[in-house]
C-alpha cells in the first residue's frame, strides 16, 4: 500500500466506509503487535489485553489522523497506541516508570501527597528518557515500514552496509546527492527501485560501483528522504561515519 492508496483508503474510512477501516486495520495488524510488543518490553500475542488495546488505537487514529498535523499515519498510530497503554498500565497499576501518583513521603516525612524535589527530579529524567527511547523506536518501526515497500528489511541492514569507513560515506554522499535530485526521487517512487544508471550519470560514479552497494545507498536514500526520522538521520551523520 503506497502513501498514496493509504491517504485515499483512510479517507474512506473516516467517511464510514467499513470494508476501507478493515482493510487498514488488516495491513497494519503486524505493526500494532510489534509497537505494544517494544512498549512493554515483551513477546505479545492476540491473546493479550495490551494487542487489542493497540488494534483499538489504531482504529481511533483513522478517525482522528489528519493530514494537516504533519505526520505521517503511522507516527501518529505509534502515539496514540502508546498513550493507550500507558493509560491501561496506570490503571492496573502496572505502569511504575513514574512514581509520582501515590505521593508517599520518603522515610516518613512530609505530608500525605506530598513528593521530594528529588522524587520529581527522578521522575522527570526517567520521564525524559522513556520518550526519547519511545521517539527512538517509533522511527525504528516507521523506518521498516518504508524499507519493506522497497522490499529491503531493516534486520539486513548490518548486512549489506559496507565494512569499510571510506565506502560508507562514499554511499551517503551518493544517497545526499540522489535525494537532491527530483527526477531521481520521482523515478524512484515510481518504480519502487533504485535508478543505478541514472544516479551513475547524475552522480559521475561508476555503475558497478553503485551496484555492488545498491541496497545499502537504496536504504541511506529511504533514511533521507523522509521527514519524520531525524533521530535516525542524526546516528547516520555521527554514528554512521559521516563527517
Amino acid at each position: 500500500m503506497n502513501e498514496e492508496e493509504l491517504r485515499q483508503i483512510i479517507k474512506k474510512a473516516k467517511s464510514g466506509d467499513q470494508v476501507s477501516r478493515e482493510k487498514v486495520l488488516s495491513h497494519f495488524r503486524s505493526f500494532v503487535l510489534n509497537v505494544a510488543s517494544r512498549i512493554t518490553h515483551r513477546f505479545l500475542t492476540w491473546s493479550d489485553d495490551e494487542s487489542s488495546i493497540g488494534l483499538n488505537a489504531l482504529n481511533k487514529a483513522i478517525d482522528h489522523y489528519d493530514e494537516k498535523m504533519g505526520k505521517h499515519f503511522l507516527s501518529y498510530s505509534y502515539l496514540l497506541i502508546s498513550r493507550e497503554l500507558i493509560d491501561f498500565f496506570r490503571k492496573e497499576r502496572k505502569f511504575n516508570h513514574l512514581s509520582l501518583e501515590e505521593g508517599r513521603p520518603i522515610d516518613g516525612e512530609g505530608e500525605e501527597g506530598e513528593t521530594s524535589p528529588y522524587e520529581w527530579e527522578e521522575a522527570l529524567r526517567r520521564h525524559q528518557w522513556e520518550e526519547g527511547r519511545a521517539e527512538l523506536i517509533q522511527e525504528i518501526l516507521l523506518y521498516e515500514s518504508e524499507l519493506e515497500k522497497y522490499h529491503l528489511s531493516f534486520h539486513e541492514l548490518p548486512d549489506i552496509s559496507p565494512k569499510h569507513k571510506d565506502t560508507r560515506q562514499n554511499c551517503f554522499k551518493l544517497a545526499q546527492t540522489f535525494a537532491t535530485s527530483p527526477e531521481l526521487v520521482e523515478k524512484l517512487r515510481k518504480k519502487r527501485r533504485l535508478p543505478i544508471a541514472d544516479l551513475a550519470r547524475y552522480s559521475g560514479t561508476p555503475t558497478k560501483t553503485i551496484e555492488k552497494n545498491r541496497k545499502y545507498i537504496l536504504a541511506v536514500i529511504i533514511l533521507l528522504l523522509h521527514p519524520d526520522l531525524e533521530r535516525l538521520k542524526e546516528y547516520i551523520r555521527k554514528g554512521g561515519d559521516e563527517t
